[in-house]
């Protein structure tokens, strides 16, 4: 299957292609920063992410026809999972909660970060009993959780997500960019634990 990341007309835009033009032009704008060594990486990590939710099934039809319910958002899974893969690539705390919070609300005002964190103890408790915005939520990722399980698809986003960090990397060396460091690995070796 291939995924869109958006579409102009009858243009349909390659997701992996947005993810890692992102990515590196994110890399790029921190190559000179003082702190480039622990900023580029979470950047190319934020780029690589972002729009992660667009791989289900229902944002990708909501592109195709317009029509599409909750489950068509796609900051809020973004955000799981780039905090996921933050701390499968050991970053601080504070600096994961930054990316989860900056993904999940890249298409709107940032907000406090109590407003979207919920204690373990209420994500083990029935969801029927909290706020119903975040019991809502955690719905709609659940449901989209089952859905990229159910269809087969994560062979499909593995390779779409590869081909992303492979046009980052080549996007990089074209700037004259070195690839960063994750978890202590080059970003070319990296890859295949982006998965």
């Amino acid at each position: 299957m291939s995924y869109s990341a958006h579409r102009e007309g009858q243009i349909f835009y390659p997701l992996s292609v947005h993810l890692a033009e992102t990515a590196a032009g994110a890399a790029e704008r921190l190559s000179t920063h003082p702190r480039r060594q622990q900023l580029v990486p979470a950047a190319l990590l934020a780029g690589l992410a972002h729009d992660f939710g667009k791989y289900t099934r229902f944002f990708q039809h909501y592109l195709r026809t317009g029509y599409g319910g909750p489950e068509k958002q796609h900051a809020f899974l973004s955000a799981l999972w780039v905090a996921h893969l933050a701390e499968k690539f050991k970053f601080p705390p504070t600096l994961t909660l930054a990316l989860f919070v900056a993904i999940c609300m890249h298409h709107r005002s940032l907000v406090d970060p109590e407003e979207l964190l919920l204690p373990p103890r209420d994500l083990n408790a029935p969801w029927d009993y909290l706020d119903p915005t975040k019991s809502e939520r955690l719905e709609i990722a659940k449901r989209q959780i089952e859905a990229l399980h159910k269809e087969g698809e994560p062979e499909a986003i593995a390779l779409s997500l590869k081909s992303a960090t492979q046009h980052v990397i080549h996007l990089l060396e074209q700037k004259g960019i070195p690839a960063p460091c994750l978890a202590g690995e080059q970003l070319d070796r990296a890859d295949s634990k982006f998965f």
